[in-house]
């Protein structure tokens, strides 16, 4: 399962709240703070949109933030499912003891908590 846009999707308030929950704080959590705000990006009509989501990518900071942020995924899936994470790519599995036993309902758990699932992936 292939997390869309997944860099790209990462709330920065969330982020900094788990980065605190983590035990950052003082100025290593403003830091970060400082970190991730003040980004623009350029589009064609050449004006400036301030960045609040996302994460830098191709930065050595990029997947550690990440990480940081989705670390909590499995808490949203049931407990007979099992969570594999590695950056963006992700993968639940469980035992399936009948047909109509199936991943959907975590899936669908994540998609309106947490983040948006690539279907093609």
């Amino acid at each position: 399962m292939d997390i869309a846009k997944a860099f790209d999707a990462v709330d920065h308030t969330k982020l900094l709240q788990k980065l605190q929950e983590f035990g950052f704080s003082g100025s290593l959590l403003l830091w970060f703070k400082n970190y991730l705000s003040g980004r623009f990006q350029w589009v064609v009509t050449s004006t400036t949109l301030s960045i609040t989501s996302g994460v830098p990518q191709g930065s050595l900071l990029g997947p550690f933030l990440f990480s940081v942020y989705i670390n909590d995924l499995p808490s949203y899936v049931s407990s007979s499912t099992g969570v594999g994470l590695f950056a963006d790519d992700t993968k639940l599995y469980r035992c399936i003891k009948n047909p109509s036993d199936a991943l959907v309902f975590d899936v669908g758990k994540m998609k309106t908590t947490f983040i948006s699932i690539n279907p093609s992936a």
